[in-house]
């Protein structure tokens, strides 16, 4: 039995005996929608029916479960943190990390529990370049980038979840000192 909501009910002026039909029909709304999810026919007049300012996550302890033809978006908790899954087709896939961190420097967690950095930094050769965020084991990719113009050839050298050192060298194979260069790298979360 479909139900509408009536708003502005109670009224002010009336007596609650005369706003009860009302608002017995509006706790019955919100009794049958609140716990279901919202969908709504593309064709509805009202604007903005069906959406959210927010959606809260009850975190899991496991994937739930749900039939083959549906997608869920749940919340499980990560090493004492909230994270938020997307799951398809029983695969669950991370989209978040405990926490983001966007700008010239930054690191921002990417699907499938991967993790993704990247900076500008002023270094020489042999220099430890230090990861903002921890990798959980070796990167598997460190991509570097000189500012410099002319022949400045980087290598990201002995890579650990926490680090590598600097290869800057010039054709000639000379060691570079103060070397503006970019770097992005990716690995697991």
């Amino acid at each position: 039995m479909p139900f509408t909501y009536t708003n502005s009910t109670p009224t002010g002026t009336n007596q609650p005996a005369q706003d009860r039909p009302l608002m017995t029909d509006n706790f019955e709304y919100i009794n049958v929608f609140g716990p279901r999810d919202h969908q709504f026919p593309a064709t509805t007049a009202t604007a903005n029916i069906g959406t959210h300012k927010q959606v809260t996550f009850s975190n899991l302890v496991a994937t739930p479960g749900f039939a083959a033809a549906n997608s869920v978006l749940f919340a499980k908790s990560v090493s004492g943190s909230s994270q938020v899954f997307f799951d398809n087709n029983g695969t669950p896939t991370q989209l978040t990390g405990s926490s983001v961190l966007i700008g010239a420097a930054g690191y921002t967690y990417l699907p499938g529990n991967m993790l993704m950095q990247w900076n500008k930094l002023v270094k020489s050769n042999g220099n430890a370049v230090t990861f903002s965020v921890a990798f959980s084991s070796t990167p598997y990719f460190i991509g570097l980038t000189a500012e410099n113009s002319g022949a400045i050839i980087l290598s990201a050298n002995t890579p650990t979840t926490t680090q590598f050192l600097l290869g800057a060298v010039n054709g000639s194979g000379g060691a570079l000192s103060n070397v503006t260069f970019y770097f992005l790298a990716v690995g697991p979360a």
